[in-house]
């Protein structure tokens, strides 16, 4: 009689799937090529600040294995997830977050859209009562999402968070954005902000409870941050600008540019 070994079943698995299939109903999952920390890092500082139970991890430098022990029932879970660890999971976050989308890892995807589906594993896998908040041009195709879809524009006025100037327009009511009060420069920073505000208010935040956190929030290093002041000349590093997109942005975002050292 022939022997027949067991089929063995073989998969590919990652820390990142292991946890969403654990918490995905708590997470928040936060993804991009430009603008991930920032709005990581700013969305768990208005909610850790306004009193709920928040806990960071992610591509942020926080592995999600780390944080275990600090998870509860009603704990909200901000992670920063990057193309790499999103490339083959089978499980999305209950609210995703798709920033915009350049040019960024060919050398490993080869192509434009396998970089962007990579991207996209953030929602592909959400279930109708999930949520996603999106840049209009990276929404998705239609029967691509079961979930609500919010998007956010500064151009298009049929966009559901509408950033018009520094004015956040978003489910009937509208947000000025105090500028000259917060250390974070520029458009695309506004941008952010923006997708920030609407999820702190599905979340049942007011405008208070954001803005008087919002002040309070310091840029992370390298981006676009004032280093110093001498001879009256200000001093900004803004060093994680790795691609013309960003960089372009930045120099848009600092009035009288009189130097650029680029490395």
């Amino acid at each position: 009689m022939e022997y027949k070994s067991p089929e063995i079943v073989k998969r590919v698995t990652s820390q990142t799937e292991l946890f969403l299939n654990a918490f995905s109903r708590q997470v928040i999952g936060i993804t991009g090529t430009k603008g991930k920390s920032t709005t990581t890092t700013l969305l768990y500082h208005i909610l850790k600040k306004s009193g709920l139970d928040t806990v960071l991890s992610g591509n942020i430098g926080i592995p999600a294995f780390d944080i275990l022990e600090e998870i509860h029932p009603d704990t909200q879970l901000v992670c920063e997830l990057s193309c790499h660890p999103l490339e083959y999971i089978h499980v999305s976050p209950h609210i995703g977050v798709l920033l915009h989308i350049h040019d960024a890892h060919l050398a490993h995807y080869g192509t434009m859209e396998n970089y962007i589906h990579a991207k996209q594993q953030i929602y592909l896998h959400q279930l109708p009562q999930d949520l996603l908040f999106c840049g209009m041009d990276v929404t998705p195709a239609d029967g691509t999402c079961r979930s609500r879809i919010f998007t956010v524009s500064d151009q298009n006025f049929d966009a559901d968070v509408l950033l018009g100037g520094t004015k956040i327009h978003f489910d009937g009511h509208s947000y000025q954005i105090p500028s000259d009060r917060i250390p974070l420069l520029g458009h695309h920073n506004h941008i952010d902000i923006a997708f920030v505000y609407a999820i702190c208010r599905t979340l049942g935040l007011n405008d208070t409870q954001i803005e008087n956190v919002l002040i309070s929030y310091e840029p992370l290093p390298h981006r676009l941050r004032l280093v110093g002041e001498k001879n009256s000349i200000r001093f900004y590093d803004d060093s994680i600008s790795t691609i013309c997109d960003t960089t372009i942005q930045a120099l848009k975002s600092v009035s009288s540019v009189g130097s650029v050292l680029i490395g």
